[in-house]
This record gives structure tokens, C-alpha cells and sequence, in this order.
């Protein structure tokens, strides 16, 4: 992946391998294996920052075919100008319609202040 902010371009660049694999498929359940690497340049405060995680994820399909989805994933991040962390980055994805879903996501540090974050996505409506 290469991304850039929407808001203003000069805060950051960053790039990144975000693999996958299907480990395991049953008509009501699917495991996924993932993992990361990423690195961003913080343009404003000419810092690095660096991350590499692997998880797991389940995905449970409710009754109407949408899945339900829980990730736990480890990670290491570093900046430049901060102390390395270790942490383990927590995802639930929830179904709230066909083409909408809720997402709960925490940080769990074990240096610093959790983070909790709630979100919603949108998928395509239509062809």
C-alpha cells in the first residue's frame, strides 16, 4: 500500500505490505492469518515511523450471511524521536446492514495510554 492523508499531503507518506491468507473455511466460520509492514515519513516533524505486526482474525458468518469479524494482532512500532512500543491492536467488525458495519478498534500499549477508537464502514452499493 502507499497512502497519502486527504487533509494535507505534507504530513505524511507511507508505504506498506499488508499480506493475507485463508487458513481455514467452514460455512459458518473463516480464519485468517495477517501481517505488516509499514513505514511512514512524518513530513512536518521529520520523523520516521516504523510498525510490524501479525495477527489473526476470525470471521463468523450470522444468518443472513454477514460476517462478524474479531482481530488480535502484536505489533512493534517505533518514531524516531519516542521510545520503541510493543502492543497488541484489538478490530471488531460488526454488521449493520447489507453494505454498512460498525468498528470497534483499541491499541493496547504496554507503555502508554490505550486507544479506542469506534468507526463506521461503507461498502459498495451498488454496480
Amino acid at each position: 500500500t502507499v497512502g497519502f492523508p486527504l487533509k494535507d499531503s505534507s504530513t505524511s507518506i507511507n508505504v506498506g505490505l499488508r499480506p493475507y491468507a485463508v487458513v481455514r473455511t467452514t460455512p459458518n466460520m473463516s480464519i485468517i492469518v495477517h501481517g505488516a509492514v509499514e513505514y511512514s515519513n512524518l513530513v512536518k516533524t521529520e520523523e520516521d515511523y516504523f510498525k510490524v505486526l501479525a495477527g489473526l482474525e476470525v470471521a463468523v458468518f450470522t444468518s443472513n450471511g454477514l460476517p462478524f469479524t474479531i482481530s488480535v494482532t502484536p505489533a512493534y512500532s517505533s518514531i524516531t524521536t519516542l521510545k520503541s512500543n510493543w502492543l497488541i491492536e484489538t478490530t471488531g467488525i460488526f454488521p449493520l446492514a447489507k453494505n454498512l458495519a460498525g468498528v470497534v478498534e483499541t491499541d493496547i500499549l504496554f507503555k502508554v495510554k490505550p486507544v479506542f477508537r469506534l468507526g463506521i464502514l461503507v461498502s459498495k452499493l451498488s454496480n
